[in-house]
């Protein structure tokens, strides 16, 4: 009896270090966060970069990631350290899209660690939502989403364009995603002495069936585009 007990517990844990989170996995909405690759390089110079070479006649914004978040201040993160990346051929499938749309910009960061890193740190605590309950649909959902709001596209329509020269205010910015899409974004900036502000990063916020809501008053205060002044959308780093 004992030992049937036993081998029941051990079996219980084994399952558990798969199968349980390390913590419980509760989030409000997710964030979709789109990267702008010139100036994700420019505010990172000592991290070396290496823009996709594809990127260089096909100028577009990639993604960053699919993040649950939980309130004003954090998102939610690395809510099951036992659920590792899987190998990448179950992925297989998915790769072309993932290295066209999901690229590490970072020379010191392959695809793969990159890809891995995000599932980790958000993909885990995606996992409590019935849709994303794997590595697959997790980014197979993500590139879905990306394909669907086409930000180099909308803020063209706006006539945002990307220059060296041109300024533009961060309202503008945020009005020409409101017009595409019905909805508030949150943008961010990056900025130095040479450039000033420039735009870096735009954040769409969904619920938790992936429709659309507005980010409100949620924004990151280290990296939120100040709105008293004019921003760039840079083409190079």
């Amino acid at each position: 009896m004992k030992t049937t007990i036993c081998l029941y517990l051990l079996s219980f844990l084994f399952l558990c270090a798969y199968h349980c989170n390390g913590k419980p996995s509760s989030f409000d909405f997710f964030l979709f966060a789109q990267a702008w690759p010139p100036a994700i390089c420019t505010a990172n110079p000592e991290d070396g970069c290496r823009v996709p070479p594809s990127w260089n006649s096909d100028a577009r914004w990639t993604i960053h990631g699919l993040w649950p978040a939980v309130d004003k201040a954090r998102s939610e993160v690395y809510c099951n350290s036992a659920y590792t990346f899987i190998n990448m051929n179950a992925l297989k499938d998915l790769l072309p899209e993932l290295k066209y749309d999901w690229p590490s910009v970072f020379a010191d960061s392959s695809d793969n660690s990159f890809w891995s890193h995000e599932w980790r740190k958000h993909g885990t605590c995606a996992m409590s939502v019935d849709f994303l309950n794997d590595e697959h649909d997790y980014f197979e959902t993500a590139i879905s989403i990306h394909k669907s709001f086409n930000i180099y596209d909308a803020l063209v329509n706006a006539g945002i364009v990307p220059s060296e020269t041109n300024t533009y205010d961060v309202d503008e910015i945020g009005f020409a995603i409101t017009a595409a899409y019905g909805v508030e974004p949150m943008l961010l900036c990056g900025s130095n002495e040479s450039i000033g502000q420039f735009l870096s990063e735009i954040h769409l916020c969904m619920d938790k069936t992936l429709q659309l809501i507005d980010c409100g008053s949620f924004v990151y205060v280290y990296s939120a585009c100040q709105p008293e002044e004019s921003v760039k959308y840079i083409t190079s780093f």
